[in-house]
């Protein structure tokens, strides 16, 4: 290593003070506590970023790292950290630089203020616990001086430096995330929101790491295995409760404004009725998952009300949601069974209707390369795929048996195995004139990716696969947005918010005696629930926008539908979102 130096010949660095790491899912995250940015990285670059724990020339930590990742050299990462505060020289008062910085109010905090102009922050971020930041009436005061465009220099005019610079390091970390700081003020990014840096409009919701500690980062591709999916089902209710997820059918289990007064399973109801899905005396319908029953009770209900005698089962795996489902749909006659997987043998054949709502994205994936399927230059070598398709499984089984189209594929990129074989399983168990009705986020020429405002680990579906592998099969398909087969009213402004917001506002909340349940809340809907308990007008950072670009933490345009039958059932719609003839070029 250098000797030590000093002066302008010092050329050491050494890890910023204000570097926060965290962990989730798989990846790696370093929060700069007093700028907001965040990095995600993979631990081998986070090893690289300790070694600068103490002042070290970044010449001899690159020249150690120098073959480590690959064509990137390690002065980049050196680089990198620079820009963004997460290295700086061993003399450096890191406070000194934030007076050019321009001060953003953070994008998800619940706040109010009190009589005497003095406020309260709540901040209940991912799994970590509540916490109240009070600010005093002048501390008060130099919030509202922060309007995202004058920077803090101009501030500290007006208002004592050293009570400027202590409360912006105060409300940038990552306790609180109330503040951001940018280089700029946002009216920069004005009729061009792509160019606004991510980290200004993202928080850090996990939970914090220390490789020291905290052992191995678990690899993101081992999240969708079996083995992982039926430790998950084995939760128990507590877990399953504080972890129930923003889903749609979640959301409207309630009547709702936006479904023209109904709930979520009525109006899945309705569309089937006017697509002419419905069989005429009976019904034998099967769900796969089920949720907490919900959904389940409202349909039940509403093919009762059209005259058609009910047959419903249940299948899922986590013997928690079981339980309470069964509790939910006490009277009803409906079945529920547990399984240790969704491809074990189903309890019966012949459905007319097989709903999995929301929960193809929940299934196991596989994690594959180009090499793995033989891929080169957007060529698949047949050989080589055949003889690794005995090592992947199901995955390879799949592709080989149905000739699933793989040459777009990325370099690394998962198959929704489990999705597929849930469709193998519909073609299996529907009868001749029934219906299998899929709902997932995803889209038709994408590749899957995590669903980020989920707290579990989940997909989004690759849409083409499925389509193209239902033909396959000899199914019928029609592909549509969820929100258009339940008419869903996507104008209407609804509460929009982050499940760590989300918990900040319900402590708020409580503090008034009031109990938010996890809906799809309306301004109206909020209004009621106060009921006068709550003045709104000292509730700061409510957001309320169009629902189909965001309700809750969800975006319902996301969603879409595949729905299948067997050949000659006449899946058809005018609105499909499948163009003619693509089954043949996805």
């Amino acid at each position: 290593m250098s000797s030590v130096k000093s002066g302008a010949d010092d050329k050491r660095l050494q890890v910023s003070n204000y570097v926060s790491v965290f962990a989730h899912m798989g990846e790696v995250y370093v929060f700069h506590d007093l700028c907001g940015y965040i990095l995600k990285m993979s631990a081998d670059i986070l090893d690289f970023l300790n070694e600068f724990e103490t002042p070290v020339d970044p010449a001899d930590i690159c020249t150690k790292y120098a073959e480590s990742f690959g064509e990137q050299p390690p002065e980049a990462f050196v680089g990198i950290f620079l820009e963004f505060g997460c290295l700086v020289p061993p003399d450096g008062e890191e406070l000194d630089s934030i007076w050019r910085m321009v001060p953003v109010r953070g994008p998800w905090n619940a706040y109010k203020r009190h009589n005497d102009g003095s406020m309260t922050l709540y901040a209940a971020w991912g799994g970590r616990p509540l916490s109240k930041h009070e600010l005093s009436t002048e501390e008060a005061a130099i919030w509202d001086c922060f309007d995202n465009e004058t920077r803090l220099a101009t501030i500290a005019q007006d208002h004592p430096a050293e009570l400027v610079s202590k409360l912006v390091e105060r409300l940038a970390h990552h306790d609180v995330q109330a503040l951001k700081l940018s280089k700029v003020g946002l009216s920069v990014y004005k009729g061009r929101p792509q160019m606004t840096p991510p980290y200004l409009t993202s928080t850090m919701p996990y939970a914090p790491y220390d490789p020291a500690t905290s052992g191995a980062v678990e690899e993101f591709t081992a999240l969708f295995t079996e083995a992982r999916l039926k430790e998950r089902a084995q939760a128990p209710e507590s877990a399953v409760l504080e972890h129930q997820e923003s889903t749609l059918g979640h959301l409207f289990r309630h009547p709702h404004q936006a479904l023209g007064g109904r709930s979520y399973g009525e109006a899945l109801v309705s569309g089937l009725s006017k697509r002419e899905m419905l069989p005429t005396n009976s019904i034998k319908v099967l769900e796969i998952g089920g949720g907490l029953g919900d959904m389940a009770h409202s349909v039940i209900t509403a093919l009762r009300s059209t005259g058609l005698d009910v047959t419903y089962t249940i299948l899922g795996t986590s013997p928690a949601l079981a339980g309470m489902q069964e509790t939910r749909l006490d009277g009803l006659g409906a079945q529920v069974h547990v399984l240790e997987d969704l491809n074990s043998e189903w309890p019966s054949s012949e459905y007319d209707l097989i709903i999995a709502n929301e929960i193809a994205g929940n299934m196991a994936a596989v994690h594959l390369t180009h090499a793995d399927i033989g891929l080169d230059d957007g060529v698949i070598d047949d050989a080589v795929l055949e003889a690794r398709a005995a090592t992947m499984g199901e995955a390879g089984r799949i592709i080989v048996e149905h000739g699933l189209p793989l040459a777009d594929a990325p370099e690394a990129f998962y198959l929704n195995v489990g999705a597929f074989q849930l469709l193998e399983k519909m073609k299996k168990h529907l009868q001749p004139a029934g219906f299998g009705v899929i709902t997932e986020c995803g889209e038709l020429n994408r590749y899957p990716i995590l669903s980020t405002h989920l707290e579990q680990p989940g997909l989004s579906l690759h849409w083409g696969q499925m389509a193209t592998l239902a033909a396959k099969l000899g199914l019928e398909t029609d592909y549509l947005y969820t929100m258009e087969l339940i008419d869903l009213d996507g104008n209407i402004p609804s509460l929009s918010t982050t499940r760590s917001y989300f918990r900040a506002l319900t402590a708020l909340f409580e503090e008034h005696g009031v109990t938010l349940e996890k809906k799809g809340y309306t301004r109206d809907m909020l209004h009621s629930e106060c009921d006068g308990k709550v003045d709104l007008t000292r509730i700061h950072e409510l957001k309320f926008q169009r629902l189909e670009e965001r309700l809750m933490g969800l975006v319902p345009y996301e969603y879409k539908t595949l729905i299948v039958g067997p050949s000659g059932v006449g899946v058809k719609s005018k609105t499909s979102l499948l163009n003619p003839g693509s089954m043949s070029t996805l």
